[in-house]
């Protein structure tokens, strides 16, 4: 949550979590059956997403997320080294 609300917050979406340790244990914490922590947190996320004022776009500029996406495509992908063999083909 700590992404998506600094994401909505400043437009920036933070890719490393500034206490990676605070949030696995949280998350264990919630695994182990510490739901009301869970609900506290979603509680006060949704208050701030509520309140907050957003830098985002109403929507996506399309164009531009798909120009590049295909540009990273080009870059990146790599064509199958395998070849799948079709199922009761011989």
């Amino acid at each position: 949550m700590y992404q998506g609300r600094e994401l909505y917050e400043t437009g920036h979406l933070p890719i490393r979590l500034p206490d990676p340790d605070a949030i696995r244990a949280f998350g264990e914490r919630v695994a182990a059956g510490d739901t009301e922590e869970a609900r506290t947190l979603l509680a006060t996320t949704e208050k701030a997403f509520d309140t907050a004022r957003t830098p985002l776009p109403a929507q996506p500029h399309r164009a531009v997320v798909e120009e590049w996406l295909r540009q990273v495509r080009i870059a990146y992908w790599e064509p199958p080294t395998s070849v799948f063999v079709a199922i009761g083909s011989d």
